[in-house]
């Protein structure tokens, strides 16, 4: 994985210490980790969207549509300051583990806890907001 971004990638010693192995192991149990935190946010956010329809493909096609503008905020500069905090970044394990991310995003800080950390909290905004639309709806009925 990488450990950070070279400050002079021409030169052949800035690359030792740059670049470590990852065991088989820490990358099953990282992206276990991972996974359950976006499986979390991902399902708590299915959760949410149904609170609006009760169909199952008007939920689906909801899921898509916003999973796929969250992908398409990340490719564009509008919120860039903000990427690193918006959990649709998280959601390519892969490239947090590897810190890929860090190169194709220019944010330094991306990492596994952080990742962990955003969609936890995310997972919690969301799962506030379905508490609070339920008891809503539950009162002008």
């Amino acid at each position: 994985y990488y450990e950070q971004v070279l400050s002079a990638p021409n030169e052949s010693q800035a690359f030792q210490g740059t670049y470590q192995w990852l065991g088989l192991g820490d990358v099953v149990g990282k992206s276990i980790l991972l996974l359950v935190f976006a499986t979390l946010f991902v399902v708590t956010l299915a959760i949410f969207l149904s609170t609006f329809t009760k169909h199952i493909l008007g939920v689906c096609l909801n899921m898509i549509l916003i999973l796929g503008l969250g992908v398409l905020l990340l490719q564009s500069t509008l919120l860039e300051p903000f990427n690193i905090f918006l959990p649709f970044m998280y959601l390519n394990i892969a490239a947090v583990l590897d810190g890929s991310l860090m190169f194709t995003t220019a944010l330094t800080d991306v990492n596994l806890l952080l990742g962990c950390g955003v969609l936890f909290f995310w997972t919690v905004m969301v799962y506030m907001l379905t508490a609070w639309r339920i008891h809503i709806t539950s009162l002008n009925s």
